[in-house]
């Protein structure tokens, strides 16, 4: 719920810095970070071995925060967001030794569907945000492709995540005994 309700805000806050300010890109690095940190807990909490996590933390947050730093002043049409990247591949790597633990352990997968929706979206945005620069600064209808398929990808996960928070919060129904 917390990741939702944060990516809500830089939704907002986004939006509200592109009419004061102008490109929000920087927000960009932002948003890695609180996807980082939401789904660095989230696979802390469900793995044995929870140095992978943690390590996976300190790499993705030292990376997004020495691009924050380098690329602040920089034009929009120089930019160049690798830490999404960066992150996206760190939080696929966490859901593969998540469910491959379980699976070496004999367990069923526990949260099947958020991990598999991690997998999906960050897999996904891994390729879609590699050629970032491209995407800003080119016109043609690949771009608007590239950006359209994104913006499905996007969709599906936050289905997966409210389908996720619905399941957490049903209660089961207990059959009457005769």
């Amino acid at each position: 719920m917390g990741f939702v309700m944060a990516s809500l805000i830089m939704d907002f806050i986004s939006r509200i810095y592109a009419e004061y300010v102008g490109a929000n890109l920087i927000l960009f690095n932002m948003l890695s970070f609180i996807e980082l940190l939401f789904f660095s807990l989230f696979f802390y909490q469900s793995l044995d071995s929870r140095r992978f996590s943690i390590i996976a933390f300190c790499i993705g947050a030292t990376y997004v925060l020495i691009e924050f730093l380098l690329i602040y002043n920089d034009s929009w049409q120089t930019f160049q967001s690798y830490s999404k990247a960066i992150v996206a591949f760190l939080l696929v790597g966490l859901a593969l030794i998540s469910i491959l633990s379980q699976i070496l352990q004999e367990k069923e997968v526990e949260d099947k569907s958020i991990k598999y929706g991690v997998i999906f979206y960050f897999s996904m945005e891994f390729i879609l945000l590699l050629p970032m620069n491209y995407l800003i600064n080119a016109k043609s209808e690949y771009v608007v492709f590239l950006w359209a398929t994104r913006l499905v990808v996007i969709f599906v996960f936050y289905l997966i995540i409210i389908h996720y928070l619905w399941s957490l919060g049903r209660t089961k129904k207990l059959l009457p005994s005769g």
